[in-house]
């Protein structure tokens, strides 16, 4: 006769069962939830330290930017108002949350000021920022760099920071040059881009919030915030940065709730050895099965990968061979702008160094024989001589490479290139530079002003003519420069159909083409009797389209 179980011990295999399926689905839960955890600690410290990659960046540039600002206003001792206000208006155009500019002289007196909007608030920032100015000017003269101040109040209730970047001509400080910039602004600009990254990002100064990305709140803050410290001249940011919830919907992943089921139906199931007995044997059948085909998949994969290394082999191959081309053209380019150059200095600077020398030899001699007024037409012969050099050596540099290329764009320097040339040649240029061209990229910008600098070379040279027109403008994908003059035209005979033009139009034309070919661009080159039309497309952005060179005559 069977016995009935009694209640107490129904109750304990009961707790015994639940308990035994409860420590299973905790083995395969707590692993998962704690990896999960580790991985999005992992993603918040990563997010922190991109966050003060990025503010660090931005920071070094914007500095940059100001200190060559500073350089180009200490160079031009008879700056004028006008000036300074289109030097401060195009800084402050491409550096957003920067609300006043100014200029003082090295006993701190102000000479220019500058303030964005017509509501005060750039003269407001700069009143708002005298207290923390003056042991700025302090530090920065003794450290001879650039200083920030700590956060001050601004009117809108936010803050900001002052910039203080000396000036200094032949190694003696003339002056500094003050920036003020709105912290929320400014940080809101450099950090666009981690906007839809799904992170919450402020940035503190001590005790004091100087910035918080919009569309912030402090949930799961407290949990999941990581920091990053960020060391700047004359003051230290911590960036806290902690993911939103939506974002934290996304990183989290149901496999923890899913391991808790299914580790209890395991334990239920391992309390029927019947049920389990046949759930391996499934399982195994099912696990030799994937078996066999993975391994006819791993066999097919090995196929394509053979034939796709074969294949890189003969791209590289080809790539190679390309490269080895168009490095030997460059070297030409290169070697023959470095003859280019050393003429001019030979013909010019080297000359005039060498009648300076003459002078001074003259000059010993004179003034052993104790003649006195000899000795000072010498003497200033020489300093004229000397002072020649000089501009000529500043002439080669300007040529080489303005200084205000980098900080202010092309609009400014072409007119004043073109001025220069226009009154060196008395060749009459007409140029239309389309106003505000925008940030362009460093190499673009080099090479528009290089096939600039070549085209009205030529002009000059060989053309014969009188007059000439440039046109630059731009839209969203690409650069356009074209020159035109009124000359006598590349002769027929080398733009024949039958020749290769490569190997009669110049080095200054193949330079241009190489140029043009490094940036993925497109050269055009029409000339007929009446004149010759140069027209240089470039991309913004990288282009897998054919590089491609065209000249035709007529």
């Amino acid at each position: 006769m069977k016995t009935k179980e009694s209640p107490l011990a129904l109750s304990l295999r009961t707790g015994l069962m639940l308990a035994f399926i409860a420590a299973v689905s905790f083995a395969f839960w707590h692993p998962l939830q704690s990896e999960e955890s580790i991985h999005i600690q992992h993603l918040s410290k990563l997010a922190a330290e991109n966050t003060r990659t990025v503010i660090a960046g931005e920071m070094r540039s914007h500095l940059l930017a100001q200190v060559r600002l500073a350089q180009i206003c200490g160079f031009e001792e008879n700056l004028t108002k006008r000036e300074w206000k289109s030097y401060a208006k195009l800084f402050v155009a491409h550096h957003p949350g920067y609300l006043a500019l100014q200029l003082v002289d090295s006993n701190d007196r102000v000479r220019l000021s500058f303030g964005q909007g017509e509501d005060g608030s750039g003269s407001d920032a700069l009143l708002a920022a005298h207290g923390a100015l003056r042991p700025a000017l302090q530090e920065s003269r003794r450290q001879r760099d650039v200083i920030l101040t700590p956060a001050f109040v601004l009117r809108n209730g936010g803050t900001g920071h002052g910039v203080v970047a000396p000036i200094y001509t032949r190694d003696q400080l003339t002056g500094f040059m003050i920036a003020v910039f709105d912290d929320q602004k400014a940080l809101e600009d450099m950090l666009a881009d981690q906007a839809e990254r799904g992170y919450a990002i402020s940035v503190v100064e001590g005790n004091e919030q100087v910035y918080m990305m919009p569309d912030s709140n402090p949930q799961n803050k407290e949990r999941w915030q990581e920091e990053a410290e960020l060391s700047l001249p004359g003051t230290t940011w911590n960036i806290r940065v902690w993911p939103k919830s939506n974002l934290l919907g996304m990183v989290r992943s149901k496999l923890p709730q899913l391991a808790l089921v299914t580790g209890a139906l395991i334990g239920l199931l391992l309390m029927v050895a019947l049920d389990c007995s046949r759930t391996g044997y499934v399982k195994r059948r099912e696990l030799r099965r994937t078996r066999d085909q993975l391994e006819i998949r791993v066999r097919d994969r090995t196929a394509e990968l053979k034939a796709l290394h074969v294949k890189l082999e003969a791209e590289v191959f080809d790539r190679k061979l390309s490269e080895e081309e168009f490095f030997a053209r460059l070297l030409r380019v290169r070697d023959e702008e470095q003859r280019r150059i050393a003429r001019e200095l030979h013909d010019g600077t080297t000359q005039t160094l060498a009648a300076l020398a003459i002078d001074l030899e003259r000059l010993r001699e004179v003034i052993a024989l104790g003649d006195s007024p000899r000795a000072q037409r010498l003497l200033s012969q020489s300093s004229d001589l000397t002072e020649e050099a000089i501009a000529d050596l500043r002439t080669v540099s300007y040529l080489l490479h303005p200084p205000i290329l980098d900080a202010l764009g092309l609009e400014a320097v072409i007119p004043s290139y073109v001025a220069g040339f226009s009154r060196r040649s008395g060749i009459n240029v007409n140029f239309n530079v389309q106003p505000e061209l925008g940030r362009l990229p460093q190499e673009v910008k080099r090479t528009v002003f290089r096939i600039l600098q070549e085209a009205l070379t030529n002009i000059h040279r060989h053309s014969e003519s009188s007059t000439a027109e440039i046109v630059v403008w731009r839209d969203e994908n690409q650069v356009v420069l074209q020159i035109v003059d009124h000359g006598r035209g590349i002769p027929i005979g080398i733009l024949d159909s039958g020749m290769n033009p490569s190997a009669f139009i110049g080095i200054g034309i193949a330079g241009m083409r190489e140029r043009v070919w490094q940036l993925n661009g497109c050269l055009d080159i029409e000339s007929t009797d009446h004149g010759t039309s140069i027209k240089v497309t470039l991309p913004l952005e990288t282009s897998e389209s054919p590089r491609t060179v065209g000249i035709v005559g007529t």
